[in-house]
């Protein structure tokens, strides 16, 4: 995988954070008010920036030598190490 769809695959999640996030209140019949629709675009700017950072982690670790499947492998493991502990109480 080359860095040049790095910046693809960041900007291919807005998609699914949309629809995922949207998902919930099309099950419940709940309205997009304002406090649903400021908590979608906090959650696509934490979405966001952990994808960024796996970028730079994978980059990193690509010109420390590793292949560049083990390097994302290794900053979405890495990454995800850090996001999961505040989502997990």
């Amino acid at each position: 995988m080359t860095a040049t769809r790095f910046p693809a695959m960041s900007s291919a999640s807005s998609a699914a954070i949309w629809n995922a996030a949207s998902s919930p209140m099309i099950v419940f019949n709940s309205d997009l008010d304002m406090y649903a629709f400021v908590g979608i675009i906090m959650l696509i700017g934490i979405v966001k920036k952990n994808a960024i950072l796996m970028i730079d982690f994978a980059i990193e670790a690509q010109r420390a030598g590793r292949s560049a499947e083990d390097a994302i492998f290794y900053a979405s493991v890495t990454r995800f190490r850090w996001v999961s502990p505040p989502s997990a109480g």
